[in-house]
């Protein structure tokens, strides 16, 4: 429902043109910030060009007033996505990962800066944050492990949704956009919603699923997240990744 900001945003100037700054990590601040000051480095630098509506956080990464990196935190791609991690976790208590953008002259241990940054930032009440890194786009969640995510092997296949404009969304989404606007789908199931919306249901394929304990209980949480890690799947040329 906000794609044409994202159309609006893709024909702005790049943001990899003119770009003199010496990056300096030492001088980069991390503060929290509205979506729509992250979107056009979301659209026009990540390889899905979307930035996704059920963004509950965003984070810009500034030299300078210069942007020079973003993180979006969501809530979850559906009701398991915490609660499969450990019991009692849901939208309310965590946090998926669900974009990370750093400007390709940024030095390589940007990416992981940004997000150590950003999970000191996020709400209180956050104890648990879950990321996915795409096999579809070959990534393998090298930056997650840099940054000592646990590893908790490849998400099982799913159902999700591809939008009237061809992107694909979350089933989530539709519950998002019932609470956003009551008055429009009032007494719609979530399924007539996505049916109004003109979704088309597709198999989704396994992502790599990292996970790690943030705030006062990230202790207690880090240490029952070890006891289910897996050994980190081969970097290889994903050594570099820039993109959740």
């Amino acid at each position: 429902m906000t794609r044409a900001f994202d159309l609006t945003a893709t024909s702005n100037i790049s943001l990899f043109e003119a770009f003199a700054l010496d990056i300096d990590l030492n001088r980069v601040e991390v503060r929290r910030v509205s979506v729509k000051e992250i979107r056009r480095a979301i659209v026009t630098g990540h390889y899905s060009g979307v930035m996704p509506d059920a963004t509950q956080e965003a984070f810009g990464a500034y030299q300078d007033e210069v942007l020079i990196g973003a993180a979006a935190y969501g809530p979850g791609g559906n009701s398991k996505t915490f609660g499969a991690v450990i019991d009692g976790f849901d939208s309310s208590n965590a946090r998926e990962l669900i974009r990370l953008w750093v400007h390709p002259d940024a030095p390589t241990n940007t990416a992981s800066f940004i997000i150590g940054r950003s999970l000191r930032l996020l709400p209180e009440q956050v104890g648990l944050v879950v990321t996915f890194a795409d096999s579809g786009q070959n990534h393998q969640g090298a930056i997650y492990q840099a940054t000592n995510f646990f590893y908790l092997g490849m998400s099982n296949q799913g159902i999700r949704y591809v939008d009237a404009s061809g992107v694909e969304v979350t089933a989530r989404l539709a519950n998002v956009y019932r609470n956003r606007n009551p008055e429009k789908f009032e007494g719609m199931s979530l399924g007539q919603i996505r049916d109004t919306l003109g979704w088309t249901p597709v198999i989704s394929h396994q992502k790599h699923r990292y996970a790690i304990g943030v705030g006062k209980f990230k202790r207690s949480i880090n240490k029952q997240l070890a006891s289910m890690a897996m050994a980190y799947p081969k970097a290889g040329d994903n050594s570099v990744e820039t993109c959740v």
